[in-house]
């Protein structure tokens, strides 16, 4: 099952974020991410949060109230509601805005979720992130950029359908090497024997 969790950062394309809807998404508003499902007229599964920022009413088939003073960020609440259910891929939308905090946190989130054994991956109109342990598959089109940013040294890292090649080269921390590399195909692999990364597929 895959669950969509919409969280209250920017969301500036409505029908193209949509448009990445399927049908039987298990829809799940964290707090004032409910706007943004307003927005496209859907209704969500679960409402969860403290409901300190979600702006008039709301409605959903279940709503999970949470404390103000808690040890997670509300989208981190929904990601585990997710995996609770069920859910063996998420989808992030509204996880990037102008709260660094917010969406620094959502980013790393993606880390949680790859250690539980769940797929996920943060979107919103230019880019999809994802988390690299082990391998990594992207599909995309051909001149989409991939970028590889280690979050610690990355060694071993091998690519496959990407420009720039790699073989069991070691990106380092806190370096741009991995910045804006090239499909040149529809897939690409990444791989790397030891560390992680965030992986960002961008379109201009």
């Amino acid at each position: 099952m895959r669950a969509v969790i919409f969280a209250g950062g920017s969301i500036e394309d409505y029908a193209y974020t949509a448009g990445l809807l399927r049908r039987g998404d298990f829809i799940i508003a964290a707090d004032s991410g409910y706007d943004h499902l307003k927005k496209i007229g859907v209704k969500p599964d679960i409402m969860i949060g403290d409901m300190d920022s979600v702006s008039g009413g709301y409605e959903a088939d279940e709503i999970v109230r949470l404390n103000v003073m808690k040890d997670e960020t509300d989208t981190e609440a929904a990601a585990a509601i997710a995996a609770e259910r069920g859910a063996d891929e998420i989808l992030l939308l509204g996880a990037m805005g102008s709260r660094a905090d917010h969406s620094f946190a959502n980013m790393l989130l993606l880390k949680k979720l790859s250690d539980m054994g769940i797929s996920a991956c943060a979107a919103n109109e230019k880019n999809e992130i994802y988390f690299l342990d082990k391998t990594l598959t992207l599909k995309g089109k051909k001149n989409d950029l991939v970028s590889i940013l280690p979050l610690c040294e990355l060694c071993g890292v091998t690519t496959e359908g990407l420009f720039y090649a790699l073989s069991k080269e070691t990106l380092h921390f806190g370096a741009a090497r991995g910045v804006s590399n090239v499909m040149t195909a529809e897939e690409c692999s990444i791989s790397a024997e030891s560390g992680c990364a965030l992986v960002i597929k961008s379109r201009d």
